[in-house]
């Protein structure tokens, strides 16, 4: 993909993303490969196969590819992966290097629940917060009412001050 700099971007990579998931770890969390052994219903020696590659300390680590190839892990993840794993999709969709909307992990409630976001802190909220008022701003045409009300009811600022 040609890739077009984009100053408000790079700032919400570097200034608020960077800064809010700085030093999480993957921990005992599932894994982005690990939950896509979990999608295609893989025993669970594979699925210990695939988590023996996930990398687990450094999210910033993680190749775009590797996210393209497993686009439907996010609905496999549990918090600790969720909260691992957000900052690299974010960024990586912010960049324009996926072939996936992943804003929709962050406003489908009906279908994925609130439990994924549990272990964000106030400053990992707010930095969705902003990435999502980015997607309104820039990105997502049929899909603003979703992206608003998901901002309204919520992802709002207040929420994003206290953990829920």
């Amino acid at each position: 993909m040609e890739q077009h700099y984009n100053p408000r971007v790079e700032s919400l990579c570097s200034r608020l993303i960077d800064e809010a998931f700085d030093g999480v770890v993957l921990g005992d969390g599932i894994g982005l490969w690990e939950a896509q052994g979990l999608d295609d219903d893989e025993d669970e020696a594979t699925r210990a196969q695939y988590r023996a590659k996930d990398e687990k300390e450094d999210w910033r680590k993680i190749s775009y590819v590797d996210l393209d190839i497993c686009n439907s892990s996010p609905s496999f993840l549990d918090a600790a992966g969720f909260r691992f794993y957000l900052p690299a999709f974010i960024q990586a969709e912010l960049r324009e290097e996926l072939g996936l909307d992943f804003y929709y992990s962050l406003i489908g409630f009906k279908w994925l629940k609130y439990k994924r976001y549990l272990l964000l802190s106030p400053k990992q909220r707010m930095a969705v917060r902003e990435f999502l008022l980015f997607i309104i701003d820039e990105r997502c045409g049929g899909d603003r009412p979703e992206v608003e009300s998901a901002l309204a009811e919520y992802w709002t600022e207040e929420s994003c001050r206290s953990v829920s």
